[in-house]
This record gives C-alpha cells, structure tokens and sequence, in this order.
C-alpha cells in the first residue's frame, strides 16, 4: 500500500498489491481482506472509525481493493489531520498486513 490521502466528503479507493507467498515466491489470489480507519494516537490505531473488506482484482497478480465510503466513518473526517489505515489479506494460513498513516484532505483540481 502507498502512501495515501483519504478524501473528505469523496470515495477513497484503497489497493493492498502484491500479496505472494513467502514459502514460494507466489502471488496469493484467492484472499479476503480487511481494512479499518481510525484515528492517530501517537503512531497506534485509537478510535476504529470504519470498516470494510477488500476483494481481488481480476487477473491481477495478488493485488485487492476495497473503498473508503464517503459515508463510512462514523465521525466526520477533520482536514489536515493524520489518521491510521490497516489492511489485512488472509488464505490458509498466509496473511498479509499494513498499517501506515494517511491525511484526510479535500480533493482538489488542477485548473
């Protein structure tokens, strides 16, 4: 997962890409996966503020999405702010996982 912004009052798309296994060098692309927002504690997750799951790309190699609804957390984003994204991918026994930081932002254009 890159480095991200999560957009206020917009969709944000979230990608966990590459999943492999270690034992064998390949690509996991039969997973479930997870991902919770919440909000910045000293660099820990504190208060979860939403949930949903992530689902493999067709034809990809390892690579899952998932979407931050607009709607979704339970506490209206604050600009400028700095909020913790996980995501977890699972199959028999192989998990993947990230945690990294990301800042709620309003979407802006290029004129």
């Amino acid at each position: 997962m890159a480095i991200m912004n999560v957009y206020i009052s917009e969709d944000t798309l979230i990608e966990f890409s590459g999943m492999k296994d270690a034992s064998d060098d390949t690509y996991i692309n039969d997973s479930t996966g997870t991902w919770e927002l919440s909000t910045y504690d000293n660099g820990e997750p504190g208060t979860s503020l939403a949930t949903g799951s992530l689902s493999y790309v067709a034809a990809s190699n390892g690579n899952y999405q998932g979407t931050i609804d607009k709607g979704d957390p339970s506490t209206a984003l604050t600009e400028d702010t700095r909020y913790i994204l996980e995501a977890t991918v699972a199959s028999s026994g192989r998990d993947g996982f990230r945690r990294i930081e990301v800042w709620a932002i309003y979407h802006s254009s290029t004129p």
